[in-house]
């Protein structure tokens, strides 16, 4: 489930329409609902009692039959007092939340979380549920309580991981054994794989073979070297004056500057097209992309592998940020009742059961990790270690206040790099000026 490019709500309007959607949410909730993390309850909440929670998941994934069978099936069966109401993926959460229903649980990515949460002011630390509730978080992958809390802020955390879906590296395995060169192996670095996709860039009886594909626009959004393109609390682009936001783009475009790979190149908007190409003519020999890509029409007829992503040498096994699915609980009535159908869907029995069938954990216990795919018909026999090879690299905090993506907005320059249009400077600069106007245009339409 990978982030799809967000749109912009710059209109006075639709800011106006966030504005009466969050004074609504501030006048549903109870008094003692707060986002500071301060006493949240006068009383204790009777946990036995009957209480209807509504959930929201922003990915079209996320359809009634997986909400019965991952979220309602398991919570029902813990706490059968407790019934989930499903809202679908797609809904108008302003018009919902205007005529009295505030979701109580939300299933997001990150990226998410701006348009969902953070804009209409759904946000709930929950600190006093955790202390309360001696709710350990040393059971997660520190990387997902880290980038949690940085997106939060001030020590904040609005949300538990469920899932992750980090890059690795995907090769078409007919494109090594035709041309005998060894298949790829965890802990490779960016110069070997570059190594390797120059052996592989080739034609053969009339057939153009690329060695290396991109999903760019993911691997400049969760980059490795953990850089921002907004700073956190000026809002200010960071692309031209951040030498190192230079080095990945050198890094990425020479595999596009080996001759031959760029035979049949379909420009698109991120990278996207390039998966495509991947399952669709066959021919391109690796590509980088999320975990989640496995589940795409055309892996089933290819004969695929993976290894974990590329690093760079000078940081041996840090990888790309953790970007976790998280379960956002909101501060209104039931927020208790939310809580412990939340613990209870990151319990260890139920993480096993989706880290089986695909969902990979956000848990660090080794036992639970090992299980990854197990009982998942297109994982069987592949390289499922591969997941967990690298570790994390830290998130950096975001500035919450803009609904700017500022990844689609590099992503969009840098493939007018790659067809030789500018070169990577001009694409830095570029971006900042876009991603300043950008804002520009948010803060004027929120007057």
């Amino acid at each position: 489930m990978i982030n799809k490019i967000k749109q912009r709500h710059g209109t006075a309007k639709g800011r106006i329409i966030r504005m009466i959607a969050a004074a609504a949410v501030a006048a549903m909730l109870p008094a003692c609902a707060n986002t500071s993390g301060k006493a949240y309850s006068s009383k204790e909440t009777d946990l036995a009692a009957p209480a209807e929670l509504v959930f929201y998941a922003a990915s079209t994934s996320m359809t009634p039959e997986l909400f019965e069978e991952k979220i309602a099936g398991p919570v029902r069966t813990k706490y059968p007092q407790y019934t989930l109401k499903y809202i679908p993926p797609g809904t108008d959460l302003t018009g919902l939340i205007t005529a009295g229903t505030v979701p109580d649980i939300l299933w997001l990515s990150l990226s998410e979380m701006r348009k969902h949460v953070l804009q209409l002011k759904l946000q709930y630390d929950l600190t006093e549920l955790i202390t309360k509730n001696k709710y350990d978080l040393s059971r997660f992958d520190p990387s997902a309580v880290q980038t949690i809390r940085n997106v939060s802020g001030d020590g904040k955390i609005f949300g538990l991981p469920d899932s992750f879906n980090p890059m690795v590296l995907f090769y078409n395995k007919d494109v090594f054994d035709r041309f005998g060169v060894p298949y790829p192996t965890n802990g490779m670095t960016w110069d070997g794989a570059y190594e390797l996709a120059r052996k592989l860039t080739r034609t053969d009886s009339g057939v153009s073979y690329r060695g290396m594909g991109m999903f760019y626009r993911l691997v400049f959004n969760g980059n490795q070297l953990s850089l921002p393109l907004i700073d956190a609390s000026t809002a200010k682009p960071l692309a031209a004056a951040t030498p190192n936001w230079k080095r990945l783009l050198d890094s990425t475009k020479r595999f596009y500057e080996i001759e031959g790979n760029m035979a049949g190149f379909k420009q698109g908007s991120d990278g996207n097209s390039e998966l495509n190409s991947f399952l669709t003519e066959r021919n391109i020999a690796m590509i980088v992309s999320p975990l989640s890509s496995y589940n795409r029409e055309g892996f089933q007829k290819l004969n695929w592998d993976m290894t974990a992503a590329p690093t760079f040498a000078d940081l041996p096994k840090v990888g790309f940020q953790s970007e976790p699915r998280v379960y956002f609980i909101t501060g209104g009535k039931h927020k208790e009742q939310a809580f412990q159908s939340v613990t209870h869907l990151l319990s260890d029995e139920v993480q096993i059961k989706n880290n089986k069938e695909g969902q990979l954990t956000s848990l660090k216990n080794e036992e639970v990790r090992k299980t990854f795919g197990q009982q998942t018909p297109a994982l069987a026999g592949k390289n499922t270690g591969a997941v967990y090879f690298n570790q994390f690299a830290p998130t950096p905090a975001f500035n919450p206040n803009f609904s700017t993506d500022p990844a689609t907005i590099l992503a969009k320059e840098f493939g007018d790099v790659i067809i030789g249009k500018q070169d990577v400077n001009s694409a830095l600069r570029n971006t900042d000026e876009k991603i300043a106007k950008a804002i520009e245009e948010e803060k004027a339409a929120a007057k």
